[in-house]
């Protein structure tokens, strides 16, 4: 059973790493290019209202490029 495991595990690896190159392209962003800003790992709550915070905040203008990630 595990040789068996150990036979086929890199062509499962192989496999789902086809499947997730084939849908996550990362983004990459140009000086002054508009983004929004997904508020998912923020705390946000809106004051005297029950309305669900927004899923983005934006658009901002990226102002300069730090390493390969867009920041500022």
């Amino acid at each position: 059973m595990a040789a068996r495991a150990k036979k086929f595990t890199p062509a499962a690896q192989q496999r789902h790493k086809r499947y997730y190159d084939a849908k996550h392209v990362p983004a990459v962003f140009a000086v002054n290019d508009q983004v929004l800003l997904c508020t998912s790992g923020l705390n946000l709550k809106i004051a005297g209202t029950n309305k669900p915070a927004p899923r983005y905040v934006g658009p901002f203008q990226v102002l300069e490029r730090i390493g390969k990630l867009p920041t500022n």
